[in-house]
């Protein structure tokens, strides 16, 4: 397949390629420089433009193959004319092409096209001028156009995310979303999911059940919007409120506290850490996400439970372990489990645990918790 790059080459920027050629002729170009100024006017000795410098100049080091040593059979096609041991006569005077100058150099010469600031870079190298000076003179400030504000479409860096979700609340507040039937529907696919979950966590008592996340989701949306509504917050406030909460929440645990883990690991234990699977990096950093959190059950759903991960990844056996651990200790603390129904698989009832009896679980169960 042959690619052909038409685009073209953007301004005001120097390619690698043009760069080594000036570093490699820099010489030569400044004296074709020089020459080039004394036959210009003063209004344009500033000003970029063509020079020439001599073709010889140009010519880059390169490898061939001695001509010393070694046996070697030459093969001359399209020889009519001589033979071994002809002798071959110099050719007149002044056949060839290229004619020689005054200063020994032919004619042959290399025309190369310089930018005004190359060329006054090149102009003014020798001269013992400070630098301010050399940019006074070649003029080294530019105006560049950019867009200011906010756009309503293009990448995040152009985008103001508070006035997006502000217009994203406005819109869903004047369709009157979510509906009440919307949330009737999702209950309603929660409990289509704990009858399938009910048969594959039965064969399997540590299998991710797929009601529990979306059931979490929903008690902590509930949480937020009556914590928020009791801080006196309504409508279009309160919807801003809420997204702020659920964001703030979801990063706390899943880029602070996970990732944070990971780094304070790699810095105090490194040795340990770099033996650890990726497996057992993961469920460290996860057991942060829920001691760390201030909503430790919501803290679940962020990457432990809901993700249904392959579990010969690491992330995915991480969480297998995560939910061994809470299965065995409610298994040891049935009752202590408030509502806790015994006959039902015990994966499927972990939002029974309180904020509390999940921190203390996660603390028992991380080294770093108990150390000094």
């Amino acid at each position: 397949m042959n690619i052909i790059d038409r685009r073209l080459n953007p301004g005001g920027k120097s390619f690698a390629n043009r760069q080594r050629f000036l570093r490699r002729a820099r010489a030569q170009v400044r004296r074709a420089v020089r020459e080039a100024s004394s036959s210009r006017s003063i209004k344009d000795a500033g000003k970029g433009g063509e020079v020439s410098i001599p073709a010889g100049g140009v010519h880059e080091p390169h490898l061939r193959r001695s001509s010393q040593g070694g046996v070697r059979d030459y093969v001359l096609p399209g020889n009519k004319k001589y033979i071994s041991g002809d002798s071959i006569p110099r050719p007149e005077q002044g056949g060839g092409q290229s004619k020689a100058s005054d200063s020994g150099e032919g004619e042959d010469e290399f025309r190369f096209a310089l930018t005004d600031e190359e060329y006054l870079d090149l102009y003014l190298e020798d001269l013992e001028l400070p630098d301010l000076a050399k940019r006074q003179v070649a003029g080294a400030t530019s105006v560049l156009w950019r867009q200011a504000g906010f756009s309503t479409a293009g990448p995040p860096s152009r985008i103001s995310v508070p006035r997006t979700l502000r217009h994203s609340m406005s819109r869903r507040i004047a369709l009157k979303r979510p509906k009440a039937d919307l949330i009737i529907a999702l209950r309603a696919e929660i409990e289509k999911l704990e009858r399938e979950d009910l048969l594959r966590c039965a064969a399997d008592r540590y299998a991710e059940p797929a009601s529990l996340a979306p059931r979490i989701k929903l008690q902590a949306s509930a949480r937020i919007v009556a914590a928020l509504a009791g801080r006196g917050l309504e409508g279009e406030a309160l919807a801003l409120a809420f997204v702020s909460e659920s964001l703030r929440l979801n990063v706390e645990s899943t880029v602070f506290a996970h990732e944070g883990r990971h780094s304070l690991d790699q810095r105090y234990f490194k040795d340990a850490f770099d033996s650890m699977s990726h497996a057992e990096r993961e469920l460290r950093a996860k057991l942060s996400e829920v001691a760390f959190s201030s909503d430790p059950m919501l803290a679940l759903t962020g990457s432990i439970i809901g993700g249904r991960l392959d579990e010969s990844s690491g992330h995915g056996l991480a969480n297998r372990q995560f939910r061994i651990l809470l299965v065995d200790w409610m298994e040891r603390h049935a009752s202590e489990v408030g509502g806790l129904d015994t006959s039902r698989p015990l994966v499927m009832q972990l939002d029974r645990l309180t904020n509390e009896q999940l921190v203390g679980i996660v603390k028992a169960a991380d080294p770093m918790a108990s150390r000094p």
